[in-house]
């Protein structure tokens, strides 16, 4: 949620007046803060244990078909870096292999 929080921070400063050509930072703001951390852990968040993280990738599969992806592995930037890349080694060693057999 400090990831969404510094997103809408930083569109609120962009924002100069209320014209047209803001419009879509206004929008973008508004459904940012109706984000919950349900939704996102529902349809966004990859976290666990890898027998987790591997069965969220199958179930996000199979519920959309996609083939592709992005990992945002620090969002918010609070996590100590030695920390983010043992995740990642993780997620690349444990995780990674299922995503492929997809």
């Amino acid at each position: 949620m400090h990831y969404y929080d510094t997103i809408t921070r930083q569109a609120r400063l962009a924002e100069r007046d209320d014209s047209p050509s803001y419009a879509y930072l206004r929008e973008l703001r508004q459904r940012i803060a109706a984000m919950t951390w349900e939704a996102i852990d529902r349809t966004m968040a990859l976290y666990g244990s890898p027998d987790t993280c591997r069965q969220k990738l199958k179930d996000a599969h199979e519920q959309c078909g996609d083939e592709s992806g992005h990992l945002l592995v620090q969002p918010g930037g609070l996590v100590p870096h030695k920390q983010v890349m043992a995740s990642m080694r993780r997620f690349a060693t444990e995780v990674m292999p299922a995503g492929r057999e997809l």
